[in-house]
């Protein structure tokens, strides 16, 4: 993944959360990794919000880590390839957890269920 350039970063970050989540979804597509956080015993940051549980996931390593700084200490970024995401992780997890796609700071970005997630990415590597 390549560096994101300071006016990239900022335009994406003025981004209203779906707009965001949007994007989220073509750069999952092209470059073919989803982002989240990660605890050293490999547990994902699973948080819950009005006891609902969610997984966060970023379209970039930038973007998870400024978060996990602020959010999640002693967690790590770490890459997901897309494959493995679909065909593994979403299969394997409760189907209550939802998604907090790019949130940023202590502000949650577009939350969807693991179908909504996994019908988009479809959709969006469809077009290639």
């Amino acid at each position: 993944m390549s560096n994101l350039t300071p006016t990239e970063k900022t335009s994406v970050l003025g981004l209203e959360p779906y707009s965001r989540y949007a994007y989220s979804i073509s750069q999952f597509a092209d470059s073919e990794v989803v982002y989240s956080l990660q605890r050293a015993d490999g547990g994902l940051a699973v948080a819950e919000l009005d006891n609902q549980p969610f997984l966060s996931i970023w379209p970039h390593p930038e973007f998870a880590q400024t978060t996990g700084e602020q959010q999640w200490p002693g967690y790590q970024v770490c890459n997901i390839p897309l494959a493995d995401f679909t065909l593994s992780l979403l299969p394997s997890l409760d189907e209550r957890i939802l998604f907090n796609v790019f949130g940023i700071g202590d502000c949650t970005g577009f939350m969807v269920n693991q179908q909504e997630l996994l019908r988009d990415i479809v959709a969006a590597l469809n077009k290639y």
